[in-house]
Protein backbone atom coordinates (compact mmCIF):
# COMPACT_ATOMS: atom_id res chain seq x y z
CA UNK A 1 0.00 0.00 0.00
CA UNK A 2 2.80 2.10 0.75
CA UNK A 3 4.29 1.24 -2.50
CA UNK A 4 1.42 2.38 -4.33
CA UNK A 5 0.98 5.54 -2.15
CA UNK A 6 4.73 6.51 -3.00
CA UNK A 7 3.80 6.08 -6.34
CA UNK A 8 0.67 8.49 -6.37
CA UNK A 9 2.72 11.06 -4.74
CA UNK A 10 5.26 10.54 -7.50
CA UNK A 11 3.01 11.09 -10.25
CA UNK A 12 1.17 14.38 -8.34
CA UNK A 13 4.94 15.60 -7.93
CA UNK A 14 5.75 15.34 -11.84
CA UNK A 15 2.24 16.66 -12.84
CA UNK A 16 2.64 19.53 -10.41
CA UNK A 17 6.19 20.55 -11.79
CA UNK A 18 4.69 20.15 -15.54
CA UNK A 19 2.20 22.47 -14.72
CA UNK A 20 4.49 24.96 -13.22
CA UNK A 21 6.72 24.83 -15.95
CA UNK A 22 3.85 24.97 -18.78
CA UNK A 23 2.50 28.12 -16.37
CA UNK A 24 6.54 29.89 -16.89
CA UNK A 25 6.66 28.83 -20.53
CA UNK A 26 3.12 29.80 -21.84
CA UNK A 27 4.14 31.51 -24.52
CA UNK A 28 6.18 28.81 -25.95
CA UNK A 29 3.12 26.70 -25.21
CA UNK A 30 1.14 28.40 -27.18
CA UNK A 31 3.18 29.32 -29.95
CA UNK A 32 4.25 25.64 -30.30
CA UNK A 33 0.12 24.70 -30.30
CA UNK A 34 0.17 27.48 -32.75
CA UNK A 35 3.11 25.98 -35.14
CA UNK A 36 1.00 22.61 -35.13
CA UNK A 37 -2.04 23.85 -35.98
CA UNK A 38 -0.50 25.51 -38.95
CA UNK A 39 1.52 22.71 -40.36
CA UNK A 40 -1.28 20.37 -39.79
CA UNK A 41 -3.35 22.91 -41.83
CA UNK A 42 -0.76 22.92 -44.50
CA UNK A 43 -0.51 19.67 -44.67
CA UNK A 44 -4.24 18.84 -45.14
CA UNK A 45 -4.42 21.77 -47.74
CA UNK A 46 -1.65 20.31 -49.82
CA UNK A 47 -3.34 16.88 -49.48
CA UNK A 48 -6.42 18.78 -50.92
CA UNK A 49 -5.06 20.59 -53.68
CA UNK A 50 -3.11 17.53 -54.54
CA UNK A 51 -6.06 15.52 -54.60
CA UNK A 52 -7.62 17.88 -56.41
CA UNK A 53 -4.95 17.91 -59.20
CA UNK A 54 -5.72 13.97 -59.75
CA UNK A 55 -9.21 14.70 -59.88
CA UNK A 56 -9.01 17.09 -63.05
CA UNK A 57 -6.23 14.96 -64.38
CA UNK A 58 -8.38 12.31 -64.34
CA UNK A 59 -10.96 14.51 -65.44
CA UNK A 60 -9.40 15.15 -68.51
CA UNK A 61 -8.00 11.57 -69.37
CA UNK A 62 -11.41 9.85 -69.26
CA UNK A 63 -12.97 12.39 -71.38
CA UNK A 64 -10.00 11.12 -73.61
CA UNK A 65 -10.36 7.62 -73.00
CA UNK A 66 -14.25 7.97 -73.78
CA UNK A 67 -13.80 9.05 -77.24
CA UNK A 68 -10.72 6.63 -78.06
CA UNK A 69 -13.18 3.69 -77.14
CA UNK A 70 -15.76 5.02 -79.21
CA UNK A 71 -13.38 5.68 -81.88
CA UNK A 72 -12.00 1.92 -81.64
CA UNK A 73 -15.66 0.71 -81.34
CA UNK A 74 -16.02 2.51 -85.36
CA UNK A 75 -12.81 1.16 -86.77
CA UNK A 76 -13.87 -2.19 -85.46
CA UNK A 77 -17.20 -1.92 -87.00
CA UNK A 78 -15.23 -1.48 -90.11
CA UNK A 79 -13.55 -5.28 -90.18
CA UNK A 80 -9.75 -6.37 -89.47
CA UNK A 81 -7.11 -3.93 -91.10
CA UNK A 82 -3.58 -3.58 -91.38
CA UNK A 83 -2.57 -0.44 -89.24
CA UNK A 84 0.74 2.09 -90.29
CA UNK A 85 2.09 5.01 -89.04
CA UNK A 86 0.72 6.90 -92.03
CA UNK A 87 -2.58 5.69 -90.61
CA UNK A 88 -2.50 7.54 -87.39
CA UNK A 89 -3.70 10.93 -87.75
CA UNK A 90 -6.59 9.63 -90.29
CA UNK A 91 -8.00 6.97 -88.05
CA UNK A 92 -7.75 8.82 -84.26
CA UNK A 93 -6.85 12.46 -85.13
CA UNK A 94 -5.93 14.25 -81.97
CA UNK A 95 -6.44 11.29 -79.46
CA UNK A 96 -2.86 10.64 -79.28
CA UNK A 97 -1.56 14.69 -78.86
CA UNK A 98 -4.81 14.36 -76.04
CA UNK A 99 -2.91 11.48 -74.09
CA UNK A 100 0.24 13.12 -74.30
CA UNK A 101 -0.80 15.97 -73.27
CA UNK A 102 -2.81 14.05 -69.88
CA UNK A 103 0.88 12.20 -69.26
CA UNK A 104 2.87 15.94 -69.65
CA UNK A 105 0.97 17.30 -66.93
CA UNK A 106 1.96 14.82 -64.08
CA UNK A 107 3.35 11.28 -65.91
CA UNK A 108 3.55 10.05 -62.11
CA UNK A 109 -0.39 10.64 -61.78
CA UNK A 110 -2.37 7.48 -61.76
CA UNK A 111 -3.74 9.82 -65.00
CA UNK A 112 -0.78 9.98 -66.70
CA UNK A 113 0.68 6.28 -66.09
CA UNK A 114 -3.43 5.32 -67.40
CA UNK A 115 -2.85 7.84 -70.66
CA UNK A 116 0.79 6.36 -71.13
CA UNK A 117 -1.18 2.83 -71.21
CA UNK A 118 -2.90 4.31 -73.91
CA UNK A 119 -0.24 5.97 -75.85
CA UNK A 120 1.60 2.54 -75.55
CA UNK A 121 -1.10 0.52 -77.22
CA UNK A 122 -1.46 3.77 -80.00
CA UNK A 123 1.99 3.23 -80.58
CA UNK A 124 2.01 -0.47 -80.99
CA UNK A 125 -0.57 -0.78 -82.98
CA UNK A 126 0.15 1.38 -85.73
CA UNK A 127 3.59 0.17 -86.20
CA UNK A 128 6.09 2.50 -84.03
CA UNK A 129 7.26 0.46 -81.18
CA UNK A 130 10.10 3.20 -80.82
CA UNK A 131 7.51 5.83 -80.39
CA UNK A 132 5.92 3.45 -77.70
CA UNK A 133 9.30 2.60 -76.09
CA UNK A 134 10.34 6.83 -75.79
CA UNK A 135 6.65 6.82 -73.54
CA UNK A 136 8.44 5.07 -70.81
CA UNK A 137 11.38 7.95 -70.41
CA UNK A 138 8.47 10.14 -69.57
CA UNK A 139 7.02 8.38 -67.49
CA UNK A 140 9.52 7.74 -65.03
CA UNK A 141 10.20 4.73 -62.97
CA UNK A 142 7.40 2.34 -62.37
CA UNK A 143 7.72 -0.54 -60.02
CA UNK A 144 4.82 -3.50 -59.87
CA UNK A 145 2.58 -2.27 -56.79
CA UNK A 146 -0.34 -1.67 -58.34
CA UNK A 147 -2.49 -2.65 -61.25
CA UNK A 148 -1.20 0.16 -63.75
CA UNK A 149 2.16 0.20 -62.87
CA UNK A 150 2.10 -3.80 -63.47
CA UNK A 151 0.73 -3.19 -66.36
CA UNK A 152 3.03 -0.90 -67.96
CA UNK A 153 5.44 -3.12 -67.44
CA UNK A 154 4.02 -5.51 -69.14
CA UNK A 155 3.53 -3.93 -72.09
CA UNK A 156 6.66 -2.83 -71.80
CA UNK A 157 7.85 -6.07 -72.21
CA UNK A 158 5.54 -7.32 -74.82
CA UNK A 159 6.98 -4.11 -76.83
CA UNK A 160 10.50 -5.32 -76.65
CA UNK A 161 9.82 -8.76 -77.31
CA UNK A 162 8.42 -7.98 -80.48
CA UNK A 163 11.02 -6.15 -81.44
CA UNK A 164 13.58 -8.56 -80.81
CA UNK A 165 15.02 -7.55 -77.78
CA UNK A 166 14.27 -10.36 -75.80
CA UNK A 167 16.99 -10.54 -73.36
CA UNK A 168 15.72 -7.09 -72.00
CA UNK A 169 11.53 -8.21 -72.15
CA UNK A 170 12.88 -11.31 -70.08
CA UNK A 171 14.14 -8.74 -67.38
CA UNK A 172 10.53 -7.18 -67.20
CA UNK A 173 9.00 -10.61 -67.01
CA UNK A 174 10.61 -11.76 -64.16
CA UNK A 175 9.82 -8.40 -61.94
CA UNK A 176 6.54 -9.21 -62.81
CA UNK A 177 6.91 -13.20 -62.01
CA UNK A 178 8.40 -12.21 -58.25
CA UNK A 179 5.90 -9.10 -57.50
CA UNK A 180 3.70 -10.49 -54.92
CA UNK A 181 1.25 -6.88 -55.08
CA UNK A 182 0.88 -8.08 -58.65
CA UNK A 183 0.65 -11.95 -59.20
CA UNK A 184 -2.36 -11.95 -61.27
CA UNK A 185 0.16 -11.40 -63.80
CA UNK A 186 2.40 -14.07 -62.86
CA UNK A 187 1.24 -17.16 -65.05
CA UNK A 188 0.40 -14.63 -68.34
CA UNK A 189 4.73 -13.46 -67.87
CA UNK A 190 5.64 -16.96 -67.36
CA UNK A 191 4.28 -17.51 -70.69
CA UNK A 192 5.40 -14.86 -72.40
CA UNK A 193 8.92 -15.48 -71.37
CA UNK A 194 8.97 -18.43 -72.21
CA UNK A 195 8.06 -17.83 -75.87
CA UNK A 196 10.81 -15.23 -75.73
CA UNK A 197 13.46 -17.98 -74.18
CA UNK A 198 12.42 -19.62 -77.22
CA UNK A 199 12.77 -17.46 -79.59
CA UNK A 200 16.26 -16.59 -78.48
CA UNK A 201 17.08 -20.39 -78.95
CA UNK A 202 16.99 -21.47 -75.05
CA UNK A 203 14.81 -24.03 -75.79
CA UNK A 204 15.56 -26.15 -72.46
CA UNK A 205 14.40 -23.63 -70.39
CA UNK A 206 11.50 -22.92 -72.40
CA UNK A 207 10.52 -26.38 -72.74
CA UNK A 208 10.57 -26.40 -68.92
CA UNK A 209 8.11 -23.37 -68.09
CA UNK A 210 5.60 -24.67 -71.23
CA UNK A 211 6.04 -28.38 -69.46
CA UNK A 212 5.04 -26.66 -65.95
CA UNK A 213 1.94 -24.31 -67.24
CA UNK A 214 1.10 -27.11 -69.27
CA UNK A 215 0.15 -28.40 -65.92
CA UNK A 216 -1.62 -26.31 -63.95
CA UNK A 217 -5.23 -26.97 -65.24
CA UNK A 218 -6.74 -29.80 -63.17
CA UNK A 219 -8.13 -32.89 -64.76
CA UNK A 220 -11.04 -32.76 -62.31
CA UNK A 221 -12.24 -29.25 -63.34
CA UNK A 222 -12.83 -28.53 -59.60
CA UNK A 223 -11.75 -24.95 -58.41
CA UNK A 224 -8.42 -24.15 -56.70
CA UNK A 225 -8.30 -22.77 -53.21
CA UNK A 226 -7.54 -19.59 -55.04
CA UNK A 227 -10.79 -19.27 -56.73
CA UNK A 228 -12.80 -20.17 -59.87
CA UNK A 229 -11.56 -16.66 -61.59
CA UNK A 230 -7.71 -17.97 -60.93
CA UNK A 231 -8.48 -21.60 -62.13
CA UNK A 232 -10.14 -20.29 -65.52
CA UNK A 233 -6.93 -18.09 -66.05
CA UNK A 234 -4.63 -20.69 -64.92
CA UNK A 235 -6.43 -23.25 -67.41
CA UNK A 236 -6.06 -20.19 -70.23
CA UNK A 237 -2.50 -20.55 -69.90
CA UNK A 238 -2.04 -24.02 -69.25
CA UNK A 239 -4.07 -24.51 -72.76
CA UNK A 240 -1.96 -22.14 -74.77
CA UNK A 241 1.54 -23.91 -72.81
CA UNK A 242 0.47 -26.78 -73.79
CA UNK A 243 -0.14 -25.76 -77.47
CA UNK A 244 3.39 -24.39 -77.69
CA UNK A 245 5.01 -27.63 -76.20
CA UNK A 246 3.61 -29.61 -78.68
CA UNK A 247 4.77 -27.49 -81.23
CA UNK A 248 8.20 -27.19 -79.48
CA UNK A 249 8.33 -30.82 -79.45
CA UNK A 250 7.37 -31.07 -82.81
CA UNK A 251 10.21 -28.62 -84.02
CA UNK A 252 12.85 -30.93 -82.13
CA UNK A 253 11.11 -34.37 -83.70
CA UNK A 254 10.54 -35.49 -80.31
Amino acid sequence: MARITNAVDKVHHNLSRGVEWSGKNARWVVASIVVFIILGSAFSLYGYYDQNKETKLQEGYYKTERAYSEKKRELAAKGPATLKAADLEKNLGTLPADFETVLSKNPSSQAGRMAALNLVEIYSEYGMPEKALAVYDRVGKIQPNDLTQGLLIFQKANVLSNVDKCADAVKYWDDLIKADKVAFFKREAQLRKALCLEKTGDVANAEQIYTELAQLKRADGKESQAGAQDLQDDSQVATEAQKYLRLLKMKKGT
